[in-house]
Order: structure tokens, then sequence, then C-alpha cells
């Protein structure tokens, strides 16, 4: 009977390469799938949002929000001047909302909310109802409407509070993407800062929308 063959050297070597050659290919193909999120905009777009333009809007936002709801409170006390500065008031607030999310949309692809979400449509921001009703009446409605309040409770308190997480979590990843960990660094700091915005999206949506 034939004894099975033992290896030799050379066939070891001949499988060895074989394995590393695989090896670097899978590592290639890691490489090149990690690295193409550093050429998609959403990950470059949102990481200037959340440090340029999300502290400075939500800023404005918080400080026009507190400033016009006080001073709306004994505007009261003179029906005229308290009528139109509550109109006005809400009015602004939800103006506010519609930049809101009109600027997030930056951190996503163009039009992929609205594929998502075809039937989500924005509430308008200068009427309340689509009957015609008095001007007293469309004060209280506009003043004590869901959409109204929303806002306020968004920029009062959720947008000041999810700025400062997103921005602390945007310049940790800027830091880890700086030299000697540029070539990990980058890549996850991109894919990062676009989940991020795919989450400022949603939680714009959820109260604005």
């Amino acid at each position: 009977m034939n004894e099975p063959r033992t290896p030799t050297k050379a066939n070891e070597y001949i499988s060895s390469t074989n394995v590393e050659i695989v090896d670097h290919t899978k590592a290639d193909d890691f490489c090149t799938l990690l690295w193409s999120n550093v050429k998609e905009p959403q990950g470059w777009t949102s990481l200037a949002y959340f440090i340029f333009l999300s502290p400075i809007f939500s800023t404005f936002c918080a400080i026009w929000i507190w400033a016009t709801f006080f001073l709306a409170i004994p505007t009261l006390i003179l029906p005229p001047l308290g009528f139109f500065w509550c109109i006005w008031t809400a009015w602004s607030w939800r103006a506010l909302g519609r930049v809101e999310i009109l600027t997030s949309q930056i951190c996503t692809k163009p039009g992929q909310w609205c594929k998502v979400h075809p039937d989500n449509k924005l509430p308008p921001i200068l009427r309340v109802s689509e009957e015609k009703v008095g001007r007293i009446r469309f004060a209280v409605l506009l003043c004590t409407n869901k959409h109204t309040w929303q806002c306020f409770i968004y920029f009062a308190i959720i947008k000041p509070v999810a700025m400062i997480i997103f921005l602390i979590s945007a310049v940790l990843l800027v830091i880890c993407a700086l030299p000697p960990f540029t070539l990990l660094g980058l890549p996850f700091m991109c894919i990062g800062c676009k989940r991020m915005g795919e989450l400022q999206v949603r939680l714009t949506r959820s109260f604005l929308a």
C-alpha cells in the first residue's frame, strides 16, 4: 500500500503563501470599504453642521424662544398689544422649526427622508386650521396649538442639550482622526458623523414634523 505523503517544505511554503494572499485580499477589501466612507459627503456635511452651524443656530433659537416667551406674558395685560405679540411670537417659533428641519437635511442624502416617509408633510407656519375662524379664535388656536409648543420645547430644552452632546462627540471624533491615528480614525470619524447626522434628522422630525 502507498503511504500518505508527508508535506514537503515547498508545499508548506506554497500553502502559507496562498493563505497570505487571501488575507491581504480581504484586508484590501476591508480598507477600501472603510475608506469609501471618507468619499461620501454626508459625513463631512454633518461634521460642519455639528461644529459650525448647530451651535450658532441653537444659541440664537434658545435666546429668542425664552426672550419672546417672557415678553409675551406682560403684554397680555394690554389686549391689543398682547394679541399681535402672541401671534407674531407663535409664528416665529413655527418658522424657526421649519428652518431647523431644512438645515438639518444637509446631514443626509437629498430627499432621503421623503423617500422613507413620503406621506410625512410639514405642518404649516401661518395657519392651524383649514376652516375659516375669527381673529380671536385664530390667535387662541395658534397659541395653544400642539406644534407651536413642540417648537418651544425643542428649541428651549431639547436642541441645546442635543447640540452640546453632538458637539462634544464631533470634536472627539476629529481628535481621533488626527495623526498618528488618521489611517483608521478618519474613516471612523466620517462614519460617526454620518450616524449622528441621521440621528439629528430623526430627532428634529420627531418633534417638529
